[in-house]
């Protein structure tokens, strides 16, 4: 089953993107130290809004989240995730990769820098996964790269695998149901948050 996408164009500002780690802390009563555990879980949520719309685009809405709380995940085109088309076609580059860094061929020889803060996603429909990259990065003159990345890799995505770094996605579930209001003058909005399936 192809997975529902929502797209950019349909989002009023931009949506709060936070990035969640699992961890706990337990302050000393006496000292006021605290002693913190990380797990090491990330993951992304989402809070998004969707433009207000009448008519015909407000059922087109109101079914695509319909489809969406059905089917209960969904790809999400985060509108500042795009980049330049001028980077090539990147794959991994080697198998069993694991941690915080993303080894990569196939950039544009000589392509633009890519910045730190840029977005990239790995695999497609419900094996898609979203990372932030942390630090600028110059490819080689034959189109390699090595990425350090947020969150670690949580599997080791295959030699040859694409890497989507113009228009990633986010995989995303809806943490409750997404709620339809409706104002005056037939003026439909959603409002809701979602979390990385994971």
């Amino acid at each position: 089953m192809t997975l529902p996408v929502l797209g950019p164009n349909m989002i009023s500002g931009m949506p709060r993107r936070t990035l969640r780690a699992a961890r706990a802390g337990d302050p000393s009563f006496a000292t006021g130290t605290e002693q913190v555990q990380d797990w090491g879980g990330r993951w992304w949520e989402y809070d998004i809004t969707i433009a207000a719309s009448r008519d015909e685009n407000a059922r087109a809405l109101g079914a695509l989240f319909a489809q969406i709380v059905d089917v209960g995940r969904f790809l999400f085109a985060d509108p500042d995730a795009e980049t330049s088309s001028s980077l090539g076609t990147p794959v991994v580059d080697g198998a069993s990769q694991t941690g915080g860094t993303l080894n990569v061929t196939g950039l544009a020889a000589g392509s633009p820098l890519i910045k730190a803060g840029a977005f990239l996603s790995l695999g497609t429909e419900g094996d898609t996964r979203f990372h932030r990259i942390l630090a600028d990065v110059t490819p080689d003159g034959s189109g390699n790269a090595a990425l350090s990345i947020v969150p670690s890799l949580r599997s080791s995505p295959a030699n040859g695998a694409a890497v989507e770094i113009n228009a990633p996605k986010v995989l995303l579930r809806p943490v409750s149901d997404i709620p339809e209001s409706v104002a005056n003058g037939d003026i439909h909005s959603f409002s809701f948050t979602a979390r990385e399936a994971i």
